[in-house]
């Protein structure tokens, strides 16, 4: 089976800065043997099996990573991020292109993005990459498997859990600039029959201003619990339970300079399951429940946003040992939100019912197929029917061919369906997406193409001179080119990098333009390797360029949206990480190592040079 990295540069690729760029499906020791996704079909496949674009970070991967979890992902291909300044602000991940609300996000089995948000998507400002065990970022349309708010892809997030026999943990503590500190600490046990894992997170940061050209500091204050159990009462039926807990408090300016604004966020979250298996079946029923309330002071007045998604679900799997597979599944989600403010409040509740099936089957040894099909059935606008063809080929040792076509879907928002901008009669917006992709092994490294053309209709939009939204008699693109490599040198050294092209283009009904916040060249080049027997060292470097952002001149009537050029901007980021024993480290990591001045969104601000020290604990 060939190689495409080994286990030491796996283990430093993301422990020492910040690109995954090259955690495809390089991340591993051997493409077949070791490599699993569990987002990319209804059960797991081996990388090389699904046509999927997927990115896998594991425990290793994520343990001395930079706090801010979107800035991890922003180098992995096909993301980028928009941030209103520094940890804990509104922050936006896009795939291929796409805005946030096109994607799906998990934490442990909990679909966390907002009902009261404008559009249902989920905030990674206040997400910190302590106290996680595995992240895999799934790129394309995937309704067909998670429903709507997955037309561009899922991010789906597990927390620590622990990984030997026994009782095991882990601490790390870390300082920096900007007065930034944090801490995690997780504790677990495991053996052949029960899993328990608790861990807990917290980090203080006095910020900058969020603002380009401000003065006061706009700081962050967040921590987050999470909790997971299972146990197999007998070798047929198992239960478990998974608890998450996220709060944050956070300074954010104006757009248009220094504000007293600050954003108090809670998240909770719980999910228990059971599984049971009878024969070649496995039967599992879920029921999960999360609450998001957030207090917005902004403009000397309080919002107050209050949403409930309940979800219970119940899948089922088939596997009689041979080359055909299937999987199939029920749920029955209902959400409710409120918005209110001094002049008004708006609530409202929707509830969905879907049905899906999924058909795995490999005819031959080296070819993969994957036929998903979804009926969603929305109580405002009636049914929605997803589909999603995947095949994984492989000729030989060597190659592996892919190809996926889909349809997806985006259900309105709750806000959009029901809040005083919003219209009752809203339709879905439907999508359609196209991905061929090829990889190549080669006995010292990899490299692997996509290309991908996703076509969005009846997108729906907001009119800055009505201040209603719209939904348009149109059809938003976005198409482009994904590349991803690694190859080892001497000494135990790597090079690794990733590029993504992206034309992202949005029809407003009136004209066709460029995707605001959508670069259109993001490249990330880096080496890792040993200095000496116990220090190794990373170095990247990330070049954004061609990125728009937009804003309303409110100076005249019509209001217009005018588009502006951001400056492109180049970082590099360095990491050194010493063994102190077999089981405890210190690491060095400067982000942004020339102090490069840049914006991902118009108006704010981005952190200057951040240098950071830290140690950690495995027990």
């Amino acid at each position: 089976m060939p190689h495409l990295m080994r286990p030491t540069a796996v283990t430093l690729a993301l422990l020492a800065c910040t690109a995954p760029a090259l955690a495809e499906d390089a991340g591993v020791t051997e493409l077949d043997a070791i490599t699993v996704t569990v987002t990319a079909a209804s059960e797991p496949l081996r990388l090389s099996q699904t046509g999927a674009s997927v990115t896998v970070l594991t425990a290793p991967d994520l343990e001395a990573a930079p706090l801010s979890f979107a800035s991890l992902l922003a180098t992995a291909p096909g993301l980028s991020l928009s941030a209103n300044g520094g940890l804990g602000t509104q922050t936006a991940l896009r795939v291929r292109g796409l805005p946030a609300y096109y994607l799906g996000t998990r934490i442990d089995g909990l679909d966390v993005t907002d009902p009261s948000s404008t559009q249902l998507s989920y905030n990674f400002g206040p997400l910190l990459t302590t106290g996680l065990s595995r992240v895999e970022i799934l790129r394309g349309a995937q309704s067909a498997l998670y429903g709507s708010e997955a037309a561009a892809g899922v991010v789906d997030v597990t927390t620590w859990r622990p990984e030997t026999e026994g009782r095991s943990g882990a601490l790390a503590v870390e300082a920096g600039t900007y007065g930034t500190y944090a801490g995690t600490a997780s504790v677990g046990y495991r053996d052949a029959r029960t899993e328990l894992a608790l861990s807990f997170g917290r980090a203080v940061s006095e910020g900058f201003s969020a603002h380009a050209a401000g003065r006061e500091k706009d700081g962050f204050r967040g921590s987050q619990i999470s909790a997971s159990a299972r146990h197999a009462l007998s070798e047929t039926l198992t239960l478990g339970a998974t608890v998450l807990a996220q709060d944050s408090l956070t300074d954010f300016d104006a757009s248009t300079g220094d504000a007293d604004n600050w954003t108090d966020s809670q998240l909770r979250g719980a999910r228990v399951f059971a599984e049971l298996t009878t024969g070649t079946v496995r039967h599992e029923l879920s029921y999960a429940r999360v609450d998001v309330r957030r207090d917005v002071y902004e403009y000397a007045s309080h919002t107050y946003f209050d949403a409930t998604r309940e979800t219970l679900a119940y899948d089922g799997r088939w596997d009689a040992g041979g080359p055909f597979r299937l999987s199939w599944g029920a749920a029955h989600k209902t959400e409710d939100f409120s918005v209110a403010s001094a002049w008004s409040t708006t609530v409202g509740d929707i509830t969905t019912d879907a049905v899906y099936a999924e058909a795995l089957w490999a005819p031959r040894d080296d070819l993969d197929l994957a036929l998903a099909l979804r009926h969603d059935d929305h109580e405002m606008f009636g049914a929605e029917t997803t589909a999603r063809l995947a095949l994984a080929w492989r000729p030989d040792a060597d190659w592996i061919l892919r190809a996926v076509a889909a349809k997806g879907f985006r259900a309105p928002s709750p806000y959009e369906l029901w809040s005083s901008y919003g219209n009752p009669g809203f339709q879905p917006e439907e999508s359609r997406s196209f991905e061929l992709g090829a990889e190549r092994v080669f006995a010292a490294g990899s490299l692997r193409a996509t290309v991908f053309d996703t076509k969005v209709e009846d997108q729906i939009l907001f009119d800055s001179n009505t201040f209603l939204y719209y939904q348009v008699d149109g059809s938003s693109r976005s198409k482009g080119l994904e590349l991803a490599g690694t190859m080892d040198l001497a000494r135990g050294w790597s090079l690794f990098g990733a590029y993504t092209y992206t034309d992202a283009t949005v029809d407003d009904g009136a004209d066709t333009r460029p995707a605001a916040r959508a670069p259109r060249h993001n490249l990330t080049l880096g080496a890792e390797g040993p200095l000496a027997d116990r220090l190794s060292a990373r170095l990247s470097l990330t070049h954004v360029a061609d990125l728009r952002d937009e804003y309303v001149d409110y100076a005249s009537f019509p209001y217009a949206t005018t588009q502006v050029k951001l400056d492109d901007y180049t970082l590099a980021n360095l990491a050194l990480r010493y063994e102190l024993t077999e089981t405890a480290q210190a690491w060095l990591r400067i982000e942004n190592l020339f102090d490069t001045d840049y914006q991902t969104a118009r108006n704010y601000a981005q952190p200057g040079r951040v240098v950071s020290l830290g140690v950690g604990l495995r027990f």
